[in-house]
């Protein structure tokens, strides 16, 4: 089985679907694939689809020591976030302090009904940028610690004038990703007062919590996507939440309308991770509106073959080809977009402009 073999059998399994799919792909090997859905990290996702096949002779013992070891790790340190969420919840609301959770839960709430499901290492909160020294105040008081040990509220604040949107700090094993904006580059773009406007309530260990909206819950991810990728840190849970985004958003959404307002700097990195996700998934089929509306834009789109595709999303870490990926599609600004262009990326600029692409988006 290759890397398509078994991504493309995620979206039937995360569905419900039965664990007889993988194993009727030629070449199977149920320790490899087990191994593919660890490094993945979506074997939680896609466990209650296994549980038949246990006792299938295709599928050894080794199999379900590894699948169920792996799910009692996840649910350890799950479990430690989620105290950790009870604690700040409450801190929080004593200080009347307006608090956004971000990712990991929300998504394991919202997209798999169950947290334990989704693998994640850390809480992500979104802090109003006015208050961050006194969310700061409330961890610290808690025993939490910034990673960096030189790091101070004085120069948190004036790295935040300089652009940077996020903090971690530490107790033991508990990760928190303290945000005040969603994305650096993203910083001049989506205004933070807004994010809070525009959130929505959900519950959480009883707990009563907000998140992000749901188009603002796609744009993070798709930038937050199109940041790993250009890491080579893009991992099949990342594009397993997305297909569960577009999947509940499709045929409620007018993707014209949606790409037209993430003009002008924040289209291309959206539609670009968009683009790979589809070549690579094959989800065309499910998604026809999506489908229709990428394919409007095809000439804003990087890649346009499923071979490339597969290699940028699988590529070793910090590979040269990524970063010249993402600074096609994520420049920092308008100018360098034609900068870049007119300079690195003229031939392949105006290749595009003679002969328009075109892009052959597959079925599973």
């Amino acid at each position: 089985m290759d890397y398509l073999d078994c991504i493309r059998t995620l979206p039937d399994l995360v569905a419900g679907g039965s664990s007889d799919g993988p194993s009727r792909t030629l070449g199977f090997d149920a320790v490899a694939y087990v191994e593919f859905l660890q490094a993945e990290r979506v074997l939680g996702c896609v466990a209650p689809s296994l549980d038949a096949a246990r006792g299938d002779p295709a599928w050894p013992a080794a199999c379900w020591q590894a699948i169920d070891a792996n799910l009692a790790q996840r649910r350890e340190r799950n479990d430690l976030h989620l105290d950790a969420f009870v604690e700040i919840h409450a801190a929080f609301a004593s200080a009347s302090l307006e608090w956004l959770l971000l990712k990991g839960f929300a998504l394991g709430q919202r997209l798999y009904g169950d947290v334990h499901r989704r693998w994640q290492s850390d809480l992500d909160l979104l802090i109003p940028p006015e208050r961050l020294d006194e969310a700061l105040d409330l961890l610290e008081g808690r025993g939490f610690a910034l990673l960096n040990p030189d790091e101070t509220h004085a120069t948190m604040r004036t790295k935040s004038k300089a652009g940077k949107v996020r903090a971690e700090v530490r107790r033991g094993s508990c990760r928190i990703d303290i945000h005040w904006g969603l994305r650096r580059r993203a910083r001049r773009h989506i205004d933070t007062r807004r994010l809070f406007a525009s959130s929505v309530p959900f519950t959480l260990n009883s707990l009563e919590t907000r998140t992000l909206g749901d188009e603002d819950t796609l744009i993070f991810h798709l930038l937050a996507m199109a940041g790993d990728l250009r890491r080579g840190a893009c991992q099949g849970r990342h594009f397993l939440d997305l297909h569960l985004l577009l999947r509940a958003a499709e045929g409620s959404t007018d993707w014209d309308a949606f790409f037209e307002r993430r003009r002008p700097q924040l289209l291309r990195p959206c539609l670009n991770v968009l683009a790979l996700y589809l070549l690579v998934w094959g989800t065309a089929r499910d998604l026809p509106e999506l489908v229709a509306a990428v394919t409007r834009r095809t000439r804003q789109i990087e890649i346009l073959k499923v071979e490339s595709a597969v290699a940028l999303v699988t590529r070793p870490r910090d590979h040269e080809a990524n970063k010249r990926w993402f600074a096609r599609v994520y420049p920092f600004d308008a100018w360098a977009t034609w900068a870049r262009r007119l300079t690195l990326d003229l031939p392949h600029a105006l290749g595009r402009l003679v002969k328009p692409p075109s892009l052959p988006f597959p079925d599973r």
